[in-house]
């Protein structure tokens, strides 16, 4: 009888959510990781604009109290996103009537009928066919306003920097993940401890507890790492950009070393807690992005700024896809007993292989036996003087589409991103077909 009324229960409250859906309003989940919290509700948004032609309401319901950039948190309630907090009873309701819907969803559903990915939002590896409406045509969902713009002048000031003169760059390590236990012990008792954990995100593994699975979540790991990109591979590329009378300025925080004088401006190394607005305005008012897979570089996306992203490992995945303004250059992966790298068409069908959750276990690494190589500082400095060049109207360069080396059962084929002409050319084992 009681399984009766709560299958009633979430019946009807499924139906109001689709009732609201159609009148404006979108529930969310308001995320914990940078990355999410910079791109979900921007991609929401654009969503709901594409297939509604308007800009939705959204009631955003946080996963922790943990917020990873307090100025966008505020930027967010200022216009118009009404958030509650992971403690309130609307915030549990949602969980659970989001894992119940969830549980019945499949991309094949969720390709037939656009609006069901914004029911109940969450953002999956079944959420990234956005397509050219949300990565090319649609306008920013929370821009600046003209207080921000104004109150971002004395920041870049501040850096010596001019307004689209310069560009940011990330060098990912593992130091962001290590410190966070650390500088939110209170948070993370939470987590731990919180029984609806495992609803709140679809990678707890089976058979582990809540409480174990947040311990893990901050635990080193061989993911961690092949997900990096070290520091002195990027100055090739910063002191290129500085004989073009372009800056090059480090963003990140809880870096590992500070960069080399002379090289890049090093705001990661200064920034701290109090740096939140100051983050998003020096990526508003970039040309445009160079770093790893991480967080930032979906900032850099929810602003529509061009990106060049390298080191992207798991590849394809969710790296893309991404505007026609954007290069994407993978790492290389060398298999240790075949003795060849993999083929970029080899590196696209993993993704029918494998699932993506694989990579997040140490034990994987050596059952797939690959070595996981990094971009080279030549192949970055010249995937970033190819970007430079063809954001200042320069055509010149061969034209490698990601779109064409993707196999057609590719989860992220919708891209009109390009490979850097440099990298497809020197590395003709991963590029076999592209002369």
């Amino acid at each position: 009888m009681f399984e009766l009324i709560k299958r009633l229960a979430f019946f009807l409250l499924n139906v109001i959510v689709k009732f609201l859906l159609k009148r404006g309003i979108i529930f969310s989940r308001y995320y914990s990781a940078f990355g999410h919290q910079a791109w979900n509700l921007e991609h929401y948004s654009r969503s709901y604009q594409q297939i509604y032609g308007r800009s939705p309401k959204i009631i955003s319901f946080q996963r922790s109290n943990f917020i990873p950039n307090r100025a966008m948190y505020q930027r967010h309630k200022e216009q118009g996103v009404l958030i509650f907090g992971s403690n309130s009873v609307l915030t549990k309701i949602f969980i659970a009537a989001r894992t119940r819907y969830t549980e019945f969803q499949t991309p094949q559903n969720i390709l037939s009928s656009p609006c069901q990915s914004l029911t109940y939002c969450r953002y999956s590896m079944d959420d990234i066919h956005v397509g050219t409406f949300v990565n090319e045509e649609a306008s920013i969902a929370f821009p600046f306003s003209p207080l921000e713009e104004r109150k971002s002048l004395p920041i870049l000031k501040e850096y010596g920097l001019t307004k689209y003169q310069y560009v940011c760059f990330h060098d990912r390590s593992i130091q962001y993940k290590k410190r966070a236990p650390l500088e939110h012990q209170s948070q993370l008792r939470i987590l731990r401890n919180n029984k609806f954990a495992k609803a709140q995100d679809t990678t707890h593994p089976a058979g582990e507890s809540s409480k174990e699975w947040w311990f893990e979540v901050f635990k080193e790991n061989r993911h961690d790492y092949a997900r990096n990109t070290s520091l002195s591979y990027l100055y090739q590329a910063a002191n290129f950009l500085h004989e073009q009378q372009i800056e090059s300025i480090r963003v990140g925080k809880h870096p590992e070393q500070p960069a080399k004088p002379g090289t890049l401006i090093d705001y990661a190394t200064l920034s701290n807690s109090d740096h939140g607005f100051s983050d998003l305005a020096l990526f508003n008012y970039c040309k445009f992005f160079v770093g790893p897979n991480s967080g930032l570089w979906l900032l850099a996306r929810s602003l529509n700024k061009p990106v060049c992203l390298i080191n992207a490992f798991p590849w394809p995945w969710i790296n893309v896809p991404f505007p026609s303004n954007s290069m994407v250059m993978p790492k290389k992966l060398w298999h240790v007993e075949d003795k060849k790298f993999l083929t970029i068409y080899d590196m696209a069908e993993m993704e029918n292989r494998f699932h993506w959750k694989s990579f997040k276990r140490d034990e994987f690494y050596d059952q797939i036996k690959l070595e996981i190589i990094e971009n080279s500082a030549e192949e970055i400095r010249y995937a970033v003087e190819e970007m430079n060049s063809r954001l200042d109207g320069d055509q010149s360069y061969p034209e490698y589409r990601v779109s064409k080396f993707l196999e057609s059962y590719n989860i992220a084929k919708e891209t009109n991103a390009l490979f850097p002409s440099f990298f497809v050319e020197e590395n003709p084992d991963i590029f076999p077909q592209s002369k």
